[in-house]
């Protein structure tokens, strides 16, 4: 398969607008592509309708191409027979979305305008009169930044305080920029100033401001939705994994062996955090590595070898005298950060040939004392980590996931896969975003789970990926992210978002591999 495949572009509304412009140089009629958008949407909204029996639907309709969408959306929703009231915080500015307010209009729907000049009481009264199952938000688009002022501001507050059980953002919720996510935050409560969407349909690309803003909770369930823009999207640095991308992970041949399938060795583990290490161990082994060997101390193999009896272990000690044989070298689940641990991974570094995968306490370790990486490494941070890797604040890394990812792969020299409500992996340039997974995930555990996972890929021959050494890497990175995403969100409908354990999600990296619903 081609590696598009499993790929989709992320693009910034400029780029987003650069493309688009590009078409219209090509002969492509804008009120065209802007009925195409429409009936796109509307090919996602409806089916949501009918399933929560919605039937009054307020449409909220800013003075640009977003307001534009929504007027041809009001127009559709007309003529299936339900009954839009759409409502004009101001004039279409564009001829486009002059022409779909006025075709609207022209076949009988109501609209309502909330001008300055009219009574913000009063206007809130016919909306709540109108009692909308239903919400289209269409007042700003992804180009949107600071504070929305005035009647937008009251309008937004509405939306949030109806009762809809859709909320229909169209390319993003209104109040957020996409290109950063940025939405100020309301002084008196600590409330984002932005839409509360039930869903959001991003047209054309996914605009990177759903994935790193901070108030993620309005964004509601993301989907993209194509329109037909006769070129191919511009190049672009950013992308997203789709669950397309397990199809990377070829069939194993029929003649292989636990030598062939990869031999990892697990530095990992410490008195009272033997689950770490079994836990790295067990998902290493459910990813698919044929050989795992965990080196930890003395005292905690026997539970180890109850806890994951095909891993095979080796007493830390004995490390400066021998290592295992290994493609992969995994560190860090549970392994602390006192001086002996210290001292041996700078050893293990240092001898390293192979692919490094580095988590918890090995990049605490890291953070605090200069080592030389494997040319082939993976770090693999949560926001506090990649503080303490960055010596900066957990809110600065919060505040701009992106540049951390990208600084973090430029600074120690490796991929960066930056975990998060939506992880970012990355070698400096390229960030590949995953957005799969859920409350499930929140336990202690996960991030060792990944970290087999992603230890099994790097050392699998059988992983369809392009590019040199450190570019398959930030795939492998980003899929083992995925794998795990996926699991998750199994494990969250057999369990709910909060009973889920991490061995049972393990236990579900099979079913992903093996296809079905995602």
């Amino acid at each position: 398969m081609r590696m598009t495949e499993g790929l989709e572009a992320v693009l910034t509304p400029e780029q987003m607008r650069a493309f688009e412009r590009a078409a219209f140089a090509n002969g492509v009629d804008p009120l065209l592509l802007m009925e195409d958008a429409a009936r796109a949407m509307y090919g996602v909204l409806e089916p949501l309708m009918k399933e929560r029996g919605c039937r009054r639907v307020l449409v909220a309709c800013g003075p640009g191409n977003n307001g534009g969408d929504g007027a041809a959306m009001a127009r559709l929703l007309l003529r299936d027979g339900y009954e839009p009231l759409l409502l004009a915080a101001d004039e279409p500015k564009t001829a486009s979305a002059r022409a779909m307010r006025a075709y609207y209009e022209a076949l009988g729907g109501a609209v309502i305008s909330w001008t300055e000049r009219d009574c913000p009481e009063e206007r809130e009264r016919e909306i709540a009169g109108f009692r909308p199952d239903c919400v289209v938000d269409a007042l700003f688009g992804t180009g949107f930044r600071g504070m929305p002022e005035g009647r937008y501001h009251r309008i937004i507050e509405r939306i949030n305080g109806l009762s809809s059980p859709v909320v229909f953002a169209v390319d993003i919720p209104s109040g957020m920029n996409g290109e950063d996510g940025s939405a100020a935050f309301d002084t008196d409560g600590g409330e984002p100033v932005c839409v509360r969407a039930t869903h959001t349909a991003c047209l054309g690309c996914w605009k990177p401001g759903l994935f790193l803003t901070r108030a993620a909770g309005c964004v509601g369930e993301p989907q993209l939705v194509p329109i037909a823009l006769p070129e191919e999207a511009p190049r672009t640095e950013l992308r997203m994994i789709t669950p397309a991308a397990m199809r990377w992970i070829r069939p194993r041949p029929v003649d292989a062996h636990k030598g062939t399938a990869g031999r990892i060795l697990m530095y990992m583990g410490s008195a009272g955090m033997a689950g770490a290490a079994a836990m790295a161990a067990r998902a290493a082994l459910r990813a698919g590595a044929g050989l795992v060997t965990v080196a930890c101390p003395r005292e905690i193999i026997p539970v180890l070898q109850a806890l994951v009896p095909n891993a095979m272990c080796v007493p830390a000690e004995t490390l400066s005298e021998r290592v295992p044989p290994h493609d992969v070298l995994a560190a860090g689940c549970g392994l602390g950060q006192g001086t002996d641990a210290l001292q041996t991974l700078k050893m293990l570094l240092a001898r390293e040939t192979g692919t490094a995968v580095l988590d918890a306490d090995a990049l605490n370790l890291l953070a605090e004392n200069p080592m030389d990486l494997p040319d082939k490494t993976v770090i693999t941070p949560h926001p506090g980590e990649a503080a303490r890797l960055m010596r900066a604040s957990a809110q600065a890394v919060l505040e701009d996931p992106l540049g951390t990812a990208r600084e973090l792969a430029e600074r120690y020299r490796a991929v960066a896969l930056l975990k998060g409500h939506v992880s970012l992996a990355s070698d400096g340039r390229q960030v590949l975003f995953q957005r799969r997974g859920g409350p499930a995930l929140a336990k202690g555990g996960s991030g060792d789970a990944l970290t087999g996972i992603l230890a099994a890929l790097c050392a699998d021959r059988g992983i369809v990926t392009p590019g040199e050494a450190r570019e398959r890497l930030l795939y492998k990175a980003a899929l083992a992210s995925l794998w795990l995403g996926l699991a998750g969100e199994r494990a969250q409908r057999a369990w709910g978002d909060r009973s889920a354990l991490t061995g049972e999600v393990v236990d579900l990296l099979p079913e992903v591999l093996a296809g079905g619903p995602v």
